[in-house]
């Protein structure tokens, strides 16, 4: 039997000047919201997107109307505060595409206030999606903001695959090297488990993948996962083809059991990853039969 979830409640509501709250945070699963404040990245200007990436594509598809635009932040901080009123909402993302990192911060710190005025929480259980920043300073400005956990995506272990992928993040960002420092530093600041980086899987070998997991959770405390890559529309590499769904599966329990290993649970997983962009989160609940389907199966046999 199939199900599907209910719409939220908060996607009725509006802000105090009309804005619908279905187009400044869309809701996930389990209690997980995000918001992307940019349909836009920097890197555009300099012809340096990242290769596998459609984000102004799709920017310039779309009009503001269909909530493509910049998203305010107090606007943010009242949507945020409406889903966990109304739908039990319990994670809040916050992502966008590559700007300024002066520009970046002061827009989060906003961000953050506005949600705590909001909300009337300290802790609101916020994650910050940020660029390496090439001041490694910054980074307790996000946690004293009051965000719980931060990411930082490497996208591509193999660096020199990183360098061709992702020539912004290897020009801009100070490169492969850069990356790597900027997540243990996180983990400095806001602890192990608490620093979250994703790989695209599918843009290098699977071997190459697994290494950079298995480094950056077993040494460098970070909870690192993968997202299948899809060739997107307007990316650089529309028309390619990804792995095949076998390929993909195989390196997703292959990442559990890293995960595993390294001694992270789901709580974990989900608090610093809670939006399930590919299977490992279901992976994780079917392997600790932790899925509604479990229980109702138990309650079955109980009645029995």
């Amino acid at each position: 039997m199939v199900e599907f979830a209910e719409r939220p409640k908060y996607y009725r509501e509006r802000t105090f000047d009309g804005t619908p709250m279905n187009t400044i945070a869309i809701y996930n699963q389990d209690g997980a919201i995000q918001t992307a404040y940019s349909n836009e990245c920097a890197l555009n200007e300099k012809g340096r997107d990242c290769k596998f990436c459609n984000l102004n594509a799709t920017r310039n598809a779309y009009s503001e109307a269909e909530g493509i635009g910049w998203k305010y932040p107090h606007h943010i901080g009242e949507t945020v505060a409406a889903a966990y009123k109304l739908d039990g909402a319990r994670h809040f993302t916050l992502t966008g595409g590559y700007v300024a990192e002066r520009r970046e911060v002061e827009y989060y710190l906003v961000v953050a206030d506005a949600i705590r005025e909001h909300t009337g929480l300290d802790d609101f259980n916020g994650t910050a999606v940020i660029g390496a920043p090439l001041d490694l300073s910054i980074i307790e400005k996000y946690k004293e903001a009051g965000f719980r956990t931060i990411a930082t995506n490497i996208e591509i272990w193999d660096k020199n695959i990183f360098r061709a992928i992702c020539p912004g993040k290897e020009l801009e960002s100070g490169g492969w090297d850069h990356w790597i420092k900027t997540l243990d530093h996180e983990v400095e600041v806001f602890g192990k488990g608490r620093v979250r980086s994703n790989i695209v899987a599918g843009l290098e070998p699977k071997v190459s993948t697994l290494e950079g997991i298995e480094y950056l959770t077993s040494k460098g405390g970070v909870l690192s996962g993968v997202t299948s890559w899809n060739a997107n529309p307007g990316s650089a590499l529309e028309g390619h083809r990804t792995p095949e769904p076998v390929w993909h599966v195989d390196l997703f329990k292959k990442v559990v059991a890293i995960l595993r290993r390294n001694g992270y649970t789901y709580d974990q997983l989900y608090d610093c990853a809670p939006i399930p962009v590919s299977s490992i989160h279901d992976i994780y609940r079917i392997e600790d039969e932790s899925l509604p389907v479990f229980h109702e199966q138990a309650s079955e046999a109980q009645a029995v």
